[in-house]
This record gives structure tokens, sequence and C-alpha cells, in this order.
């Protein structure tokens, strides 16, 4: 429950920064536009879904899910990745090769070597008591599960500017 407080607190903060960023001033110019007065220019009116697309381009929280579902991603494709099989291979050639002297003769002679090396290596696990399906499978639903947090963080912060919004231009009773 506390760690849901602190996503709600941080969450009001990003949309609190994002107001004052603009220096907004909300008015009951329509049902679902924001005035906002910056001081080098004209008044800019901001829709609810601009309010909504740049929180959440700009949300940490919703970054930081972003990324963590990525990882996540590229987590099942390694695994994917060690149930293929693998060939490698290495090759070398080396040519050394110039002018000498023929120390019975004393006359110049002209000698080349050549020396080549080679290996090739695979791999291939044929069965291995299902274990990679097993770690394939786990890290698809911890993907699964990262994509759903990400969601939650969009959803969480699309309803909190909603929320925001609406406070904002309800009639003020004094």
């Amino acid at each position: 429950m506390n760690m849901i407080m602190q996503r709600r607190h941080l969450t009001i903060a990003a949309v609190f920064f994002l107001l004052l960023h603009y220096s907004a001033t909300a008015q009951n110019q329509g049902a679902d536009s924001l005035i906002s007065e910056i001081s080098s220019g004209p008044a800019v009116t901001y829709t609810i879904q601009q309010c909504i697309d740049s929180a959440l381009s700009n949300n940490a929280n919703v970054k930081g899910a972003e990324f963590t579902a990525r990882l996540a991603k590229n987590a099942v494709l390694g695994q994917i990745g060690t149930a293929l099989p693998y060939v490698s291979g290495y090759a070398q050639f080396l040519n050394n090769g110039g002018r000498s002297v023929n120390t019975v003769t004393y006359t110049y002679i002209t000698e080349n070597y050549n020396q080549g090396y080679g290996t090739l290596s695979g791999n291939w696990t044929i069965f291995n008591g299902f274990s990679i399906q097993n770690f394939i499978k786990q890290y698809s639903l911890a993907y699964q599960a990262d994509k759903k947090d990400w969601q939650y963080q969009k959803d969480l912060i699309t309803l909190s500017i909603i929320q925001d919004y609406l406070q904002s231009s309800a009639p003020k009773n004094n």
C-alpha cells in the first residue's frame, strides 16, 4: 500500500511539474483544453490528449517500466538463442619468405614458407531435460508481467492527469 502511495505522489509531482513548467493557468475555455500563458509569448491552448501524451513521454516511472519491459524482451530472445545450434570457425594463413645466403655456395637463395591453420566447431543441444523450454517459458512470463507493469504505469499517469485536469477545471466554490 505504501508503494502505491509513493507512486501516486511521484505521479502527482510529475504532473505538477509539467503544469508549472508551462506556467499553466486553467480556465474554462472549453471542455477539453488547458490554457497556458508563457511569459515570452501568447497564451497556448493544450488539449487533454496533449497533456497526457506529454506526460507519458516524459514521466520517469513510465520510462523505467518501458526500459524494464525491453530488457525482459531481450532476455527472452537470449533464452531462445540458447536453444539454437551454432557453428564457429577460425582460419589463419601465414606466409614467411625472403632471401637468404646459402652457406655452402655463398649465393642468394629465395625461400618461401607457407603455413595454414583451421578449426571448425559447433554445438547442438539435442535434449537437456526440457530446461531450455522451461527457461524460455519463465522469461516469457516475466516479459508479459513487465509489459503489464508498463501499461499500469501508463494508465496510472493518464488517470492522474485526467483527475487533476478535471479538478483544475471545476468551478470554484467560495
